[in-house]
């Protein structure tokens, strides 16, 4: 229970690093575009900062995903059953 509770907490931790990261790519992108714009900057340093945004975008998708799943871990610890809903 106690690493269940452990993974909760390190997975909530991440969460905050992985948007600031998500943020910075984004600024990055919007700073190559403009520098673009104006003929000072090349178009391959704007595909970078695209394939940037695009890792951090999965750094926060696998981020989310297990925090989310070290949440179901501890509560399932906890001695709580997950239950079935049949639509």
């Amino acid at each position: 229970m106690r690493a269940a509770y452990a993974a909760v907490q390190s997975r909530r931790a991440q969460l905050p690093l992985v948007e600031d990261i998500a943020r910075h790519a984004a600024e990055a992108y919007e700073r190559n575009r403009e520098r673009i714009y104006d003929q000072q900057g090349l178009p391959i340093e704007a595909q970078a900062a695209v394939q940037a945004i695009a890792s951090a975008e999965l750094a926060r998708i696998d981020a989310v995903v297990g925090y989310d799943l070290a949440q179901i871990r501890l509560h399932t610890a906890l001695g709580n059953p997950l239950e079935r809903t049949t639509r």
